[in-house]
Order: C-alpha cells, then sequence, then structure tokens
C-alpha cells in the first residue's frame, strides 16, 4: 500500500533534487515519493515478487515458462529501480516523437528495442483486450470481477499451483502482465487480459513486445500529462525498469562491465548496476554530456537527434 512522504521525510531519506549525487540502492515497493518540494510521483514496483515466484517454480514449471517466451524474466536480478537516474530518464523522454534524449545523443523507442532490452518478441498474432470475459478463469470465479483481477490472488494462486497445464500458464501471464510487461499503477490487471490468453495453445504467438510497449508509451505520455497538471502523478514500474535497462546497456565504458552480447535483463544484475552507478557517479552523474553513449542496438536518428 502505497504512502505519503513529506519534505522532511524525503529528505531524511536523501531524495535528491538533483541526479549527480552518490548512489544509492533504493527499492520502492509502491510508495509516493516527494521530489523536490511540489511533485508527488507514485509508484508500484513489484518486481521482487516475480522473483519470490520464480524461486518456488519447479523445473518443468520453468521449462513452460520458457516455452510461452519468457525465459529471459526467470534470469530477472535486478529487483531495484533507482531514483538516482530514473527521474533524469524520465524527465528525457519525449512522448511526441517516442524518443529518449541522453547525454547529448537522442535515440528512437520503439517494440523492437523493448523486445531486445528485455527478451520479449513478437510472434505474429495481434492481441485485443475487448470482447466478452469468460465468467469462471482458474476455477475460482469469485475473485474476478467485471473489470479486474486482484494481483494478490494471482500471486496465491501460482505459489500453490504445482501443475503445468492451461491454469498454470494463464495466471504465469497475467501475473507476469501485471508486475513487469504492462502493469498499471494498480495492484491488479484488466479481467480483458483474459481474451487473447483463453487460446492456451497460441499464446507464444502473440505480439507481446509491441502490446507491451503500446502500454509502457501511454503510461509515460499520461504520466507527463498529469505531472502538468496536477502535483502528483503515478507511473508504471514497467517503464521504469524498461529505461533503466536501456540506459545502462547503452553506457560506453572502456571496460564494459557486462556482456553487451546479452540480453540486458539478463546481465543487469543489482551488484552490476550498483557498481555502474558508482563508477557513473565518478564521471559526472546522469546530467553530464561527457558521459559516452554508443547506439548498441543501431537505431535510425530520431526526430529531433
Amino acid at each position: 500500500m502505497g504512502q505519503n512522504v513529506t519534505t522532511e521525510e524525503a529528505q531524511h531519506r536523501d531524495i535528491p533534487d538533483k541526479s549527480n549525487l552518490p548512489p544509492r540502492e533504493e527499492e520502492i515497493p509502491g510508495i509516493n515519493f516527494l521530489l523536490g518540494h511540489e511533485e508527488t510521483i507514485g509508484i508500484r514496483c513489484t518486481l521482487s515478487r516475480w522473483t519470490h515466484i520464480v524461486k518456488n517454480l519447479s523445473e518443468e514449471q520453468k521449462e513452460v515458462v520458457r516455452a510461452l517466451g519468457f525465459g529471459t524474466l526467470l534470469a530477472l536480478n535486478c529487483r531495484r529501480l533507482h531514483l538516482r537516474i530514473f527521474r533524469w530518464l524520465v524527465d528525457n523522454f519525449d512522448t511526441t516523437t517516442c524518443s529518449i534524449h541522453i547525454h547529448d545523443r537522442r535515440f528512437a523507442m520503439n517494440s523492437n528495442i523493448f523486445g531486445r532490452v528485455l527478451g520479449i518478441f513478437d510472434q505474429g498474432d495481434q492481441i485485443s483486450i475487448f470482447g466478452d470475459v469468460p465468467d469462471k478463469v482458474l476455477g475460482i470465479k469469485d475473485s474476478i470481477t467485471s473489470r479486474c483481477i486482484f494481483l494478490k490472488d494471482i500471486e496465491h494462486w501460482l505459489k500453490y499451483m504445482t501443475m503445468t497445464e492451461d491454469e498454470f500458464k494463464v495466471a504465469l501471464c497475467l501475473f507476469l502482465l501485471g508486475t513487469i510487461l504492462s502493469l498499471s499503477a494498480t495492484d491488479y490487471v484488466q479481467a480483458g487480459y483474459l481474451i487473447p490468453l483463453m487460446d492456451v495453445g497460441s499464446i507464444y504467438r502473440k505480439n507481446l513486445s509491441s502490446w507491451c510497449f503500446t502500454s509502457l508509451y501511454e503510461w509515460n505520455k499520461k504520466f507527463h500529462m498529469n505531472r502538468h497538471r496536477m502535483k502528483s502523478s503515478c507511473i508504471s514500474g514497467c517503464v521504469l525498469l524498461f529505461l533503466q535497462l536501456f540506459y545502462l546497456h547503452s553506457l560506453l565504458w572502456e571496460s564494459p562491465l557486462v556482456d553487451k552480447e546479452l540480453i540486458p535483463i539478463i546481465c543487469w544484475t543489482n551488484v552490476k548496476i550498483k557498481k555502474c552507478l558508482i563508477r557513473l557517479h565518478k564521471e559526472g552523474g546522469v546530467g553530464s554530456n561527457q558521459i559516452s553513449i554508443e547506439d548498441i542496438y543501431n537505431q535510425p536518428s530520431a526526430p529531433g537527434g
């Protein structure tokens, strides 16, 4: 559950207005942070909930995860989103051109990059969440309202499921969408998410990267609109995870901290990220144009770049 943080508490927690202070690991379990004197930003980060589920999966269940196309998420080991860089990255994301401007360079953002950062790819079938939602799913009708399915219920099902059949596959996909890939700023997923999952045999053929990137873009756009109209706003955790990993993987160090041939979500662990942020601070911080960035995904120039 979120909580409000006063200016005094924020200063006591060393949450800065500027981004070039010494890095400090910060986990954000759904909290409202006061940044500066006026702006409150609500974030729901649930990466650790997924890693706890992974620890309890059997090898057979992990094989199912891989067959569904989510194998890279089994290796997720960056459970923290860092306040030192997140606000700077979001501030520099241009929703008009769908691009990000970092260290005096501009990069176009699209579903292809999203897939290459998180290891989730399009397979051809379009996704629609509009239509009739099944009356009964996973054998528990009372947990599903006409509009949403609570994550705590999905999490509970997964903890006690030992099978690898259709119920497990549907619950797994719902949980991933609600915690990492297409989450909102609330603790539930839309009931409409069940619609593209009902044909369980075709889940692996869905255009998950495009769908999730569209969700990411819309949340980022809504965040920028709300923060200009109100003193508080919410942002999806998938936006922050994607931008953080994209940024870290694009940094050009003389001695790389990770193997750039690997998918970012696999190689950027908590330890590697902490080392990177320390080095980043020593070389001028996120706001410095002295930091070198490489176009690791060979994207065409973004408008205005």
